[in-house]
């Protein structure tokens, strides 16, 4: 009986595991799309008119209410739709022409790039802020003397202004620069 167990355990693991076949035709969100964007009306088209069009195509909505919801609200997330009226997956949406711009703009620039080299992704380090200038100066006083100076300088967007920080006195033209 022991042994019994085991294989039947490791058969449902199987069934589990048995990937799904992808379905052929239109995702949701790209029949949602092309829903929003057939309609002509100046007000957008209600969640209403949306599903209503959606069970047309032949799109069962009331076993997969909660599916059209989450699509409609991932577009809007997106930017592809733009919410008129409402809050949530209630309301009215129209396509959002910025974003159609943006992608045919995009798109001759993807298709531009040369294949990709099979390597380990890089991530993408922000640039790091410029920073004021602050440092310290060497200046000649005469004969063998030198004195240190701490200058800063802000930033143009700041004031752009320059600021005496500190002074060393009795240097020479050897000693370091040190901050201070």
């Amino acid at each position: 009986m022991a042994e019994v167990a085991p294989a039947a355990a490791r058969a449902k693991a199987d069934k589990r595991r048995a990937p799904r076949p992808k379905k052929d035709g239109p995702t949701l969100g790209e029949l949602v799309v092309k829903a929003v964007a057939a309609s002509r009306e100046r007000s957008g088209v209600s969640s209403a008119a949306l599903k209503k069009s959606l069970v047309a195509i032949g799109y069962d909505v009331d076993k997969n209410k909660a599916r059209v919801r989450t699509v409609i609200r991932g577009l809007v997330a997106k930017g592809t739709l733009v919410q008129i009226r409402g809050t949530g997956a209630c309301g009215s949406y129209k396509i959002n022409k910025n974003a159609e711009t943006n992608a045919k703009m995009s798109a001759p620039v993807a298709a531009k790039k040369p294949a990709a080299k099979t390597s380990p992704k890089k991530v993408n380090k922000p640039e790091p802020t410029k920073k004021a200038a602050k440092s310290p100066k060497k200046v000649h006083v005469g004969g063998v003397n030198y004195i240190h100076l701490s200058v800063f300088q802000a930033l143009p967007c700041d004031g752009g202004q320059v600021v005496l920080r500190g002074v060393q006195e009795h240097k020479t033209e050897d000693d370091p620069l040190v901050p201070f």
